[in-house]
């Protein structure tokens, strides 16, 4: 691979190969606009005229833009396959004015807590690494 696009592409391919094709790509926000930027020869962006509202995907598949990713890293895969969330509990939203001296300085406490579980069944179905092309 020479470019970015092209590693996300291999990586949408070697899930497709391994029977679990991609159906999302997580990408670093910066990541994400650096490509979004790319322009060809001629000045043209790769991705589409910016004045267009076009959903963000590449090759089909959309793309999430995370400060959460770290930079210069991707990940492609099958998430409907790869994991489980489960969710043990809803939200629980807990209030009270008796916490210490929250009733003396007329102040309320809130809680809110949500129990859930990520479970990863096949890992095979998940693509990570170096959006640097080598």
């Amino acid at each position: 691979a020479t470019n970015r696009f092209d590693l996300i592409g291999k990586m949408i391919g070697d899930c497709a190969l391994a029977d679990y094709p991609a159906d999302a790509i997580i990408l670093n926000t910066a990541d994400w606009w650096t490509m979004r930027l790319a322009k060809d020869s001629q000045g043209r962006y790769l991705l589409g005229d910016p004045g267009t509202s076009a959903p963000p995907t590449l090759f089909g598949l959309p793309v999430a833009a995370s400060n959460a990713m770290t930079a210069d890293n991707v990940l492609v895969g099958s998430l409907a396959q790869a994991a489980t969330l489960h969710n043990r509990e809803g939200i629980t939203v807990d209030m009270a004015d008796s916490d210490e001296n929250n009733f003396q300085f007329n102040l309320i406490t809130i809680r809110a807590e949500r129990r859930l579980a990520l479970t990863v069944e096949k890992p095979a179905a998940i693509r990570y690494g170096d959006l640097t092309p080598a």
